[in-house]
């Protein structure tokens, strides 16, 4: 079973666009208000991993879900997710998150830093470049995390791919937005929902010339076949 697990919906439904425009695999996104607010989107991811897992493992080839920003995937969900499927299932992780130009080690060591503390004398954890390492010092199971990440954020991508085509006058109005609002705008000058405008820039082909966006792909298709 794979697991994608990355930082809010709109990113869920953006890494859905890249599998079933690229790949073709059998998906489930699940988002909700994230685990820092409610925990209703990870309670229905520990149902369809943990209490129902072979229904899920032969259903979807890949489960994407989106939580609530980079710091509560780190700090909470990615150890409580690490912990709470360590030795019962076995689960590949792949962790999306924007790098915020921030150095990718020092985000790597953030996440190693507390998946160790959740775990304590329990495992060791280490770090091979952008993997985690997850080994019980008990038994011989080991659990594997990769990482991708997004330049910047993928807001800041996906408003970039979408001013070349707005008018002049309409793009003038986005100078000073933040990324967030700037992409709520361009959804609004576009007519459609914000969360499709995430799946629109990849249906579109808008960052085909993008290297990151070739890595993406590249990182997607490797974790999933």
């Amino acid at each position: 079973m794979k697991l994608i697990v990355c930082e809010g919906k709109h990113d869920a439904e953006f890494i859905k666009a890249v599998i079933d425009q690229h790949f073709g695999c059998p998906n489930c996104v699940v988002s909700d208000e994230g685990y820092g607010r409610r925990t209703r989107g990870y309670k229905k991811l520990q149902e369809l991993l943990l209490h129902n897992f072979d229904y899920t493992s032969k259903t979807f080839s890949v489960i994407v879900y989106g939580d609530n920003g980079r710091q509560t995937l780190i700090n909470k969900v990615i150890p409580h997710l690490a912990f709470d499927l360590f030795r019962k299932v076995t689960v590949q992780i792949l962790v999306v998150v924007d790098d915020d130009g921030a150095q990718h080690t020092q985000i790597v060591e953030s996440i190693k830093c507390s998946i160790s503390r959740k775990f304590g004398n329990l495992a060791r954890v280490s770090v091979v470049t952008t993997k985690i390492e997850i080994l019980s010092r008990a038994t011989n199971d080991k659990m594997i995390i990769e990482c991708f990440f997004i330049p910047r954020s993928l807001e800041i991508q996906v408003v970039e791919a979408f001013i070349p085509l707005i008018p002049k006058k309409k793009a003038q109005k986005l100078h000073g937005l933040s990324p967030h609002e700037a992409v709520n705008k361009i959804a609004e000058f576009l007519g459609v929902k914000m969360i499709e405008l995430f799946r629109k820039v990849v249906e579109d082909g808008l960052l085909t010339d993008k290297d990151w966006y070739s890595n993406f792909k590249r990182k997607i298709e490797s974790f999933l076949f």
